[in-house]
């Protein structure tokens, strides 16, 4: 053959010396770049031209020259391809080398294993002269069920026997048949819900995801888990969405049996999961109340409902606890409270800490945060008095509370009502109450009542928008009679003058009665010291007047001219005259007055007629109310006649009777009396009428004298 491909050696013989057993003959391999086909050349060995030896059998050998390289090589593009199974083919990519593109190569794909998933559309892949990709085609073959996660086929890439190039890498690719049409129940056999957590009431569990739900586009939509208890009664049984259960209202340490399962979109159910069995912790504290809502407000109040726990702690929920600001406002049992009496404001948000209880203790406690109503309202909710003082026998003090609901603004003023009209224990709708209004302080004392007597108290509390609702009825009882407090208000009284022996004085009743009705005023006096401190202890008191309780005035008199005075006063009831001494009752603050100048005396009383004859009447009287400061110095007494008045007899300041004689028998006179001292003489007293009788005989002689002796 015409050598194009190699270049024979210019060798015509071979010696082989003593011991060599063989030789070699190079001959060089031409590469060019066209494809070439299979060539080939034969090397003969023709004879021996040594005395010994012979050819043996193989004389002739037929060297085959193929042209592997200019066919460039051939390999996948990927050494691993995902089809689905409702594709009905699929494409597989085949690269050749760029640089070596001559002449045509032909590619037999070979499965590995037998298959059932796909097939080979042709089984010849052909790359022509200067092709560098071609494809190679496979068919699905669908079995009708799921298959999960997929099916495979390895595929080996030759060249055909009679094409040149070689096989590159990767020579090898693995096929993943992915089914997308057929579906099947979740595969979740063999696994088990996992345990999160547990208390003493609550368990918490995970379902575990399935192996494969189902289908390439299946998706879990709904879990399922059944709680049994011990012998085997189901519990509970939840469905969801999610794959996490909290199961509540569980027994401390008490075991419990777990199963699940799952469905998905095509709605098939899987197998199951479980069972499995966890046991409760210890008894333990309550998890939060749930569901806090308000249900109703004012401007100053909140009622608000909750739900209990989830987690009781595997024990019965005795309570539960509302805290705010650090203080206990609710414990009780129901689900509802009313929250008030915390000075809450009208339109304002307060957090209130939420917790339930039970015998372990005061659970985990929760934060919500309460509104009151927008708009203010009118107080409401008035309590009883806090403190309630029998102030003697007359008076109770009351000390009202802040009303449990203000309305949400600030409370201005009370009005009390108190019964002063019952003499019993026993009120009735028709009892009559006095009213009496009171500051922010919310403190009265309530006075002028009867000792040891029963009273119903009521009263409203108003802010900016009015009153509240009466209050209800609440009874109380006054404390034993005692003595009446000072009397008030000593004072001279300034519609009369004072003279120059009488200073007029007036004063007002004591605070206090003592709860029974006051008997008189006693009014007390001394001369006032020259040093003018009417306060000093050692002063000499004298009493000066008494006079009864419905009379608060007098005239004090019997004073010297131009001289000062400290008076006080002191109230009597029944009580007072078993007291013991005056000194030690309650006197009203001392009153320092003074006498004018000396001034005629006053006016006298009528003298009174004490007895009579048929010749004469006998007169009495009293000393002027009023001296006039200075001593009396005499007495007048006249007679009233037709043409006037005639003296009868002037008698001394100190005289107080008069025997009037010389009168005719069964004769009415007018008498009338003038008191005089160093001023001047009194206006004339009212007059005395005084009648003789019928003839008497006569008195004894008077101042009987001897005129004359022999």
């Amino acid at each position: 053959m015409t050598p194009t491909n190699y270049i024979l050696p210019d060798l015509n013989s071979l010696e082989f010396v003593d011991g060599v057993t063989s030789q070699i003959i190079t001959v060089q391999i031409v590469n060019n770049d066209v494809v070439d086909p299979p060539r080939y050349f034969d090397v003969t060995l023709s004879s021996i031209l040594s005395e010994t030896g012979s050819l043996g059998s193989n004389k002739t050998c037929r060297v085959v020259i193929l042209d592997e390289g200019d066919a460039g090589q051939i390999w996948f593009s990927d050494v691993s391809y995902t089809i689905l199974e409702s594709q009905a083919t699929a494409l597989l990519t085949l690269r050749r080398s760029m640089n070596y593109t001559s002449g045509t190569v032909s590619i037999q794909p070979k499965f590995r294993q037998a298959q059932t998933a796909v097939t080979f559309s042709s089984p010849t892949v052909i790359f022509d002269g200067g092709q560098t990709t071609a494809t190679l085609t496979l068919a699905t073959r669908r079995d009708g069920q799921y298959n999960y996660p997929y099916r495979t086929a390895t595929i080996d890439l030759s060249i055909a026997p009679e094409s040149a190039g070689d096989i590159g890498y990767p020579d090898t690719a693995t096929v993943y048949i992915v089914d997308d049409v057929d579906v099947a129940p979740p595969d979740d056999l063999g696994y088990v819900p996992v345990q999160l957590d547990t208390s003493g009431g609550r368990m918490v569990i995970q379902v575990p995801p399935p192996r494969h739900v189902g289908g390439l586009n299946q998706s879990v939509v709904l879990y399922r888990t059944n709680m049994t208890d011990s012998s085997g009664r189901l519990v509970s049984t939840q469905s969801q969405n999610s794959s996490v259960f909290t199961f509540v209202g569980l027994n401390f340490s008490t075991r419990y049996t777990f199963a699940s399962s799952v469905t998905n979109r095509a709605g098939l159910v899987s197998n199951g999961s479980g069972p499995v069995s966890w046991t409760t912790g210890p008894m333990s504290l309550a998890s939060s109340p749930t569901n806090i809502r308000v249900v109703g407000a004012t401007g100053g109040s909140i009622d608000v409902c909750w739900g209990g726990p989830l987690d009781a702690g595997g024990i019965p929920i005795s309570g539960y606890q509302i805290q705010y600001a650090d203080l206990v406002v609710y414990n009780n049992t129901a689900l509802c409270a009313h929250l008030s009496n915390l000075a809450l404001q009208a339109n304002t948000t307060y957090p209130f800490s939420f917790s339930a209880v039970n015998l372990v203790g005061v659970g985990v406690p929760v934060t919500a945060m309460l509104s009151t109503a927008v708009n203010a309202s009118l107080p409401n909710e008035l309590g009883s008095p806090t403190s309630v003082v029998q102030v003697g026998g007359d008076s109770l003090m009351i000390q009202l509370p802040l009303p449990a609901d203000t309305g949400g603004t600030d409370v201005l003023r009370y009005l009390i009502y108190i019964n002063t009209t019952n003499s019993s224990d026993q009120t009735t709708t028709t009892t009559v109450f006095t009213e009496f209004a009171i500051n922010t302080t919310r403190r009265i004392v309530l006075p002028r009542l009867t000792a040891e007597t029963t009273y119903a108290v009521r009263y409203t509390a108003w802010n900016k928008l009015g009153g509240s609702n009466v209050s209800g009825t609440f009874m109380y009882i006054t404390g034993p009679a005692t003595i009446p407090s000072e009397p008030t208000n000593l004072r001279l009284d300034r519609s009369l003058n004072s003279t120059g022996a009488c200073i007029p004085l007036r004063w007002d009743p004591p605070t206090s009665n003592g709860g029974i009705a006051l008997a008189e005023y006693h009014l007390y006096v001394a001369k006032s010291p020259t040093n003018g401190n009417a306060m000093q202890t050692n002063l000499t008191f004298t009493e000066v007047y008494v006079g009864p309780a419905s009379v608060t005035s007098t005239i004090a008199c019997g004073f010297d001219q131009r001289s000062s005075y400290v008076f006080k006063a002191v109230a009597f009831n029944s009580k007072s005259f078993c007291f013991g001494s005056a000194s030690d009752m309650p006197f009203s603050p001392v009153l320092v007055a003074s006498t004018t100048n000396a001034s005629v005396p006053s006016r006298p009383d009528a003298p009174q007629v004490v007895s009579s004859t048929g010749g004469m009447v006998t007169l009495a009287w009293s000393v002027p109310k009023d001296s006039g400061g200075t001593p009396l110095t005499s007495f007048d007494v006249n007679l009233i006649a037709s043409n006037g008045s005639m003296l009868v007899q002037r008698l001394k300041g100190s005289d107080l009777t008069y025997d009037v004689s010389g009168l005719d028998e069964f004769k009415t006179y007018e008498f009338q009396l003038v008191a005089r001292n160093g001023i001047g003489e009194s206006a004339p007293s009212p007059i005395a009428f005084g009648r003789t009788t019928a003839a008497t005989s006569p008195t004894k002689p008077l101042n009987l004298t001897a005129v004359n002796r022999t």
